[in-house]
């Protein structure tokens, strides 16, 4: 399969010797190589990986690397788009990684009061609940 995967990984409470692992990590996983990524900490000591043009399938590696995360008490969190032979989205938040196909992309970005409309349109009674 043939896949361009663009975007960003944040790592939280990661200490700075865990820094370069994560690159290693990231290439063994077959995330992203060296050349492919932009890297920097932040302020606040976040470590913010910029990824662009890395070809492949790195779902699989995703994983791992939020499982390294756990393993050394660090947090991930990411958003990458990819685009090829399908289209989609990976968003990660503390660890947990979802995988977002083209059509729940439209529903996640499309408005609570769009969908509402949509779903009374087709027929469906829907009770609104404010707090």
């Amino acid at each position: 399969m043939y896949y361009c995967n663009d975007g960003t990984l944040t790592f939280h409470n990661l200490k700075a010797e865990n820094r370069k692992d994560i690159i290693a990590k990231m290439e063994e996983y077959n995330i992203a190589e060296d050349r492919d990524m932009d890297f920097e900490t932040t302020e606040t000591g976040d470590f913010v990986v910029d990824i662009s043009n890395a070809y492949g399938d790195i779902e699989d590696g995703l994983i791992q690397l939020t499982e390294y995360c756990k393993s050394i008490n660090a947090s991930m969190e990411c958003d990458i788009d990819y685009s090829g032979d399908y289209d989609g989205k990976y968003v990660c938040k503390d660890n947990e990684l979802n995988t977002l196909s083209s059509d729940e992309l439209v529903i996640q970005n499309t408005s609570t009061e769009e969908l509402l409309r949509e779903l009374e349109r087709r027929g469906v009674k829907v009770e609104v609940k404010k707090e």
